[in-house]
């Protein structure tokens, strides 16, 4: 038995504008490319002694009210290490979760993640590819609601499911080091751009306010993606995205409706660590911040105005009633 692909897992993906998604090159990484693990690991290992890294961020909390800190809890590399170390803990290549066996093989309650929208290939057409998935938040959620014990045997070890921080992420064939052009020029997408996408997974892992029976039953009565949009108001439990209205990603599930999601947490990043960039590198970082921008269905000034009140990033599990 095989991990089940389940489409539930795009509501807790960050996904990313290829600039040549129908080109083989652009499907995960360029020629010369670590392998996918070894890149996530490397990127990691680059939050640390980073100077020019440290000193944009500093400046950035300082210059704005704080931010930074109550999203991360402070500035310093092991602050953003915390963070993550937290909430992601396993990750791996769709090829490589496919030689991976789950108990149970199926999930009874599923419909509510089923993708009811027409084929119409929507992605090919929004040039999207997937940065990264938090599979563990996925399958947590699956186990309460089938009221049973998730179970990954991976790399030869039993691993229980049992936490929305249990921290498993697919790594997607977004996430490169290399990138090219329809012309097919190559080019390096900075570390810093790709951390911000290890950020926006990690904090699908939080289930902020925790979730209840009611919830569940929400979601056991619910028969398709759409109807569960429109149904199901408790998405701070793995900080769900919603469906986006308009733009580049008009009809997919890549927005945010609620404050301080992930695509707030991948935005404060990539602001925060644009001025360690220069050059080429600082214009992608911009492309990101106006990319990761245009996902948030709600005021972004307004949120980093306090309006909506200090980021929680706290986590816990079911709670009654």
């Amino acid at each position: 038995m095989s991990l089940p692909r389940i489409f539930v897992t795009l509501l807790f993906v960050a996904g990313v504008m290829a600039c040549n998604h129908n080109d083989s090159s652009a499907s995960g990484s360029g020629n010369n490319d670590p392998a996918p693990r070894d890149l996530v690991n490397r990127d990691i290992a680059a939050f640390k002694n980073n100077s020019a890294l440290s000193t944009s961020i500093t400046s950035y909390d300082q210059s704005n009210k704080g931010v930074f800190t109550k999203v991360f809890g402070g500035t310093s590399d092991s602050a953003i290490l915390d963070y993550f170390n937290t909430r992601i803990h396993y990750f791996y290549t769709a090829s490589e979760l496919k030689k991976m066996t789950i108990s149970p093989s199926r999930f009874r309650n599923s419909s509510w993640s089923s993708d009811d929208s027409p084929s119409d290939d929507s992605d090919s057409k929004s040039d999207v590819v997937v940065g990264a998935s938090n599979i563990g938040m996925a399958l947590w959620l699956m186990g309460l609601l089938d009221g049973v014990t998730v179970v990954i045997n991976a790399e030869g070890k039993d691993l229980t499911v049992d936490s929305s921080r249990f921290g498993l992420m697919e790594i997607g064939p977004g996430y490169m080091l290399t990138e090219h052009t329809k012309s097919g020029r190559a080019f390096t997408i900075p570390a810093a751009y790709r951390q911000a996408i290890l950020l926006h997974e990690a904090r699908h892992s939080d289930c902020t306010g925790g979730i209840s029976n009611a919830d569940l039953a929400i979601l056991r009565n619910t028969t398709s993606m759409k109807s569960m949009q429109a149904n199901y108001k408790n998405k701070k439990c793995g900080h769900m995205h919603s469906i986006c209205s308009g733009g580049d990603y008009a009809g997919l599930p890549g927005c945010d409706d609620i404050p301080w999601g992930a695509y707030a947490v991948q935005l404060v990043y990539l602001k925060a660590a644009y001025g360690s960039t220069s050059g080429l590198d600082n214009l992608i970082m911009r492309a990101g911040i106006i990319d990761t921008a245009s996902r948030l269905q709600f005021d972004a000034d307004d949120m980093f105005a306090g309006k909506f009140g200090d980021p929680d990033m706290s986590s816990s599990g079911l709670r009654q009633p």
